[in-house]
């Protein structure tokens, strides 16, 4: 089975449309602070096209962030991506389920984040979001840097529930490129 596909950073319907088309099962939206952030009334837009089956994911930087209850009230979101940082608890006080997302620089990350370490990953999916290198363990979604030419190298070494990709399916920042995304696809087996 091949692993479940987020495109994140979408910032129009007709993306949004083009990445379910395309076999994406999870279709993120960033609130936080991005160029890729989504105002409420396209974020409204968007949602509306997202078929049932396919999860939208709210993608949020701070999990203290005020606007999250009410743009959880506005919009219908699936998960919560919140990314954690080492002094913060991974406690769900949302009434969506939270995708948590960890920045993995370097290896000894993995061993220096408190939030990460307490994180219960036999129950619970979550996201490693790597900036300079890969790293994976069961029940996670792999991020940072995936491109067609990458994904399938990453996949195969291990294994991940999934992939999330963003950038390296651009045209320009914000707008996807039909032909990115058909070769990503194809790298990862969907």
């Amino acid at each position: 089975m091949s692993p479940i596909v987020k495109i994140c950073g979408i910032t129009s319907a007709d993306d949004a449309q083009l990445s379910v088309d395309l076999g994406a099962r999870m279709v993120g939206l960033i609130f936080a602070e991005s160029p890729r952030r989504v105002s409420m009334a396209a974020a409204e837009q968007i949602l509306k096209t997202i078929p049932d089956g396919v999860l939208r994911v709210g993608v949020f930087s701070d999990p203290c962030d005020p606007n999250i209850d009410s743009i959880c009230s506005r919009v219908p979101l699936d998960l919560l991506q919140i990314y954690f940082g080492n002094d913060d608890s991974v406690n769900n006080t949302y009434t969506v389920p939270i995708l948590a997302a960890f920045l993995i620089n370097e290896l000894s990350d993995l061993h220096a984040d408190r939030s990460f370490a307490l994180y219960d990953f036999k129950n619970n999916p979550a996201l490693l979001d790597s900036m300079s290198g890969h790293f994976a363990m069961e029940k996670a979604l792999l991020a940072g840097g995936l491109n067609s030419d990458n994904v399938a190298g990453i996949v195969e070494k291990f294994s991940p529930l999934g992939v999330d990709v963003c950038s390296g399916v651009e045209s320009t920042p914000r707008v996807k490129d039909r032909r990115k995304l058909e070769a990503f696809m194809k790298a990862v087996g969907v």
